[in-house]
This record gives structure tokens, C-alpha cells and sequence, in this order.
């Protein structure tokens, strides 16, 4: 996957073939339960490499999230108060604290809890595009994102896709998204380099002999 342009959230009902036609190399495919997540297809399919992701909206259970992390390569959090953001942050059990969502859910002191804790922030964009780059809203994500990058944090984008005509190819994602860095190299980076990290890490954690980061029985 080296260099190669990386969604880490789209719905199933995303047609593979045209993801492989818009130029992304991997996704990652969310599911809302265990058992959707059992289910959904990993490896190759139609020319792109499908992981397998959980999103957690609302309360992050230890229980799940712990569970999610020997089945799925992406355990996200979509939290729905500040409350929330802090538990998942905390937990180190979550791989990604996922916005836009409730108002509210992002701040200095969740980010520095998923500094602490390696977790990343995404960003999804389709929110954005909805709302033709609305300025009140290109105004928060830019908000979200400094906040982020001024904790450490690493900032993952994200289309967050739940029909095939909500699909965008990663050139229109990174020059929307180089709106919010300001940059297009970051914008690139954000799309690529850091979501193969990530899932390089999930691929790890799902391996035999895994017991945590850098730790493995033989």
C-alpha cells in the first residue's frame, strides 16, 4: 500500500469498482455491530484492499472496543458528548475518535488524551461536500484540525461514504482537504502515509502472537 491513497471509512454499499475507478488502493469497510463486522468481506476485492472497521457511536464500551480489537483492523469512536471523547480518548482501545459529530465533542483536553494514547482523529469530509464547503463549517474543521496538531495528534481524512454517489476520488479529497491543512503535502499525507499506518498497526494487532505494540509471543 506504499504511497497509495487510503479511505478508512465507507459503507458497504460503496461498489468496490468504483472506488478502484476513483484511484483508492485500500478502504476500510464500516460496520455498526460485531456480527456486521464478522460478516464483512476482507482482502482483494474488485482491484482494492478491503479492511474491516467498527464504529462505535454513543458510549465507547471497553467490553466492545476491547472485543472489536481482535476482530477489525479500525476500532472508531463517533462520540455524542464531550464525555465520551474523553472515555474513548482515555481507553487506548479506540484507533480513532471520528467527527464531524455532537457539538461539542472536541477540545483541547480530549486531544490531549489521544496524544497520550496514540489515538487518531479523522476527519470525514462528505459533511463538507454536502454542505459545498460551507464557510461556518470549513471554519470548525480547521478548527478541529489545529486543535489536533497542536496536541500531537495525528489527523487521518476520511470521505465517510455511505452510497456509491457519495464517493470521491482522493485528488477531489486532497484538494479539499488542503483547504484545512493549508497545505497539500499534509493533505496527501493525511490520505495516504497515516491510514497505512494505521491499518499496518491494526494488521499487527489481528496477527498470531499478538499481545501489544511491540510485544509479541514467538
Amino acid at each position: 500500500m506504499r504511497g497509495q491513497f487510503i479511505d478508512l471509512h465507507v459503507s458497504p454499499r460503496v461498489e468496490a469498482s468504483l472506488l478502484r475507478h476513483l484511484g483508492w488502493r485500500a478502504v476500510a469497510i464500516a460496520s455498526l455491530t460485531l456480527s456486521e463486522a464478522r460478516e464483512s468481506p476482507r482482502g482483494l476485492i474488485e482491484g482494492v484492499e478491503a479492511f474491516r472497521r467498527l464504529d462505535v457511536k454513543g458510549f465507547p464500551s471497553r467490553s466492545l472496543m476491547a472485543r472489536a480489537r481482535r476482530l477489525v483492523e479500525v476500532v472508531a469512536v463517533e462520540p455524542q458528548g464531550i464525555g465520551q471523547a474523553r472515555l474513548a480518548a482515555r481507553s487506548g482501545l479506540a484507533d480513532l475518535i471520528s467527527l464531524p459529530a455532537a457539538p461539542g465533542c472536541f477540545d483541547e483536553g480530549v486531544a490531549s488524551l489521544m496524544e497520550s494514547t496514540g489515538t487518531v482523529l479523522e476527519l470525514n469530509l462528505l459533511p463538507l461536500i454536502k454542505s459545498r464547503c460551507s464557510p461556518s463549517l470549513l471554519s470548525q474543521y480547521r478548527k478541529w484540525y489545529r486543535v489536533a496538531k497542536a496536541q500531537g495528534v495525528e489527523v487521518v481524512f476520511s470521505t465517510g461514504a455511505s452510497t456509491s454517489l457519495e464517493a470521491r476520488s482522493p485528488r477531489d479529497l486532497a484538494a479539499l482537504a488542503s483547504m484545512i491543512t493549508l497545505s497539500v503535502d499534509e493533505a496527501r499525507d493525511a490520505l495516504s502515509k497515516r491510514p497505512q499506518a494505521l491499518l499496518e498497526e491494526g494488521k499487527r494487532r489481528l496477527s498470531e502472537g499478538y499481545v501489544m505494540p511491540g510485544v509479541r509471543v514467538v
